[in-house]
């Protein structure tokens, strides 16, 4: 019996230590063990924001029970983790300036500008909200955490459709505007036949799809931003190829021909890294990155034949060639040929951009 009851009390105590140890994070909002409260508040608008690299966000602090803990933004619509910040005890991350420590609960600032939330999913002139969760103790197997909210005021120059994990194939939930595809080893020419045939190459594909994204007109930029790991796999294996069949690299303001833009079932060209001198009146898309994590992307801009729009439909596609007709059919168009030439030859989604076995082309 005293074995059973030095057991229980040893059990409890264990409870209770872990309980102490395993303390939620939350907003600062004491000024006893610092002189200072969080100025950033669960609930607050940021108004007017358009993901400026120099424009900061009040100050948030937050307390916890370790110095090895984490910040993560976080879409309530898909619960994809669109950035996360890490600080420990042994690499200190600017993200965390240390402001106090009190009896086991350390205190950090943490200051966000706009640009933090730059890949976060949203329409133009969208009102966001957008969770920002506490991580605590890193290093435990089952972290605590606490999450707040707070609400971008979007302005209508910009949009963004983000594809990580969390809207990739079955993850993708239940009536979601953003979907995505990832595909391992696609044949050469799109016949995946081919696939197993030594000498030929393959390709693992990823493709967005964002359903009626609110823009104003030509006056908004959409970013197509390629989340997740193999999404950015995809993303720079398409620049690595080069340009015939490897022969050369692509060059600032060249058309990566191993990416697909389509917008209201329109075929689009893809510029590597900037515009080409000879901009386009028509929409483009140029590579780029997003965010601190440098996530991945293609800005698309959209030209006058947008210019009345209140919504679109885009598409993207990395590491996957147009099919010659489709190919030949954009040039074409960026040559100022007739549309009835264009509906012979092809330039849109239903004239051949998706690779077929009867009309594609590895490189084009």
């Amino acid at each position: 019996m005293r074995f059973i009851h030095k057991t229980a009390v040893a059990l409890v105590t264990v409870m209770l230590l872990s309980g102490m140890a395993f303390a939620a994070p939350a907003v600062d909002t004491e000024t006893t063990d610092t002189t200072t409260e969080s100025a950033l508040t669960d609930g607050q608008n940021i108004a007017t924001f358009n993901a400026s690299e120099t424009e900061e966000l009040p100050t948030f602090q937050g307390s916890y029970d370790s110095a090895n803990v984490a910040i993560e933004i976080v879409d309530p619509e898909t619960g994809a983790v669109v950035e996360r910040f890490e600080n420990s005890t042994s690499t200190s991350d600017a993200y965390f300036q240390q402001t106090g420590v009190a009896s086991g609960t350390y205190y950090f600032n943490t200051t966000f500008n706009e640009s933090d939330f730059a890949a976060v999913p949203m329409e133009a002139s969208e009102n966001k909200t957008v969770k920002i969760r506490l991580i605590g103790n890193t290093s435990a197997d089952d972290p605590p955490t606490t999450n707040f909210s707070i609400t971008l005021e979007n302005t209508d120059e910009r949009a963004v459709v983000y594809a990580g994990d969390a809207v990739t194939g079955d993850s993708a939930p239940s009536g979601s505007t953003i979907t995505a595809e990832f595909n391992e080893d696609v044949g050469a020419f799109g016949v995946d036949a081919l696939a197993s045939i030594p000498g030929f190459n393959t390709y693992d594909t990823f493709n967005v799809e964002g359903e009626s994204v609110g823009v104003n007109g030509s006056d908004t930029d959409v970013y197509v931003v390629y989340g997740s790991e193999n999404a950015s796999t995809a993303f720079s294996d398409a620049l690595d190829r080069g340009q015939y069949f490897g022969a050369t690299d692509y060059e600032e303001g060249d058309w990566v021909k191993t990416y697909q833009l389509s917008v209201e079932e329109t075929n689009y060209r893809v510029f590597n890294d900037e515009t080409p001198e000879d901009e386009p009146e028509e929409t483009y898309g140029v590579t780029t990155s997003v965010g601190p994590s440098d996530a991945d992307a293609i800005k698309v801009d959209l030209g006058d034949d947008a210019e009345d729009r209140t919504t679109v439909d885009v598409s993207s596609t990395a590491n996957d060639a147009y099919g010659f007709i489709a190919a030949q059919g954009i040039r074409l168009r960026s040559w100022g040929l007739s549309m009835g030439l264009l509906l012979v030859v092809g330039g849109t989604v239903g004239l051949g951009s998706r690779r077929r076995a009867d009309d594609s082309d590895d490189e084009v």
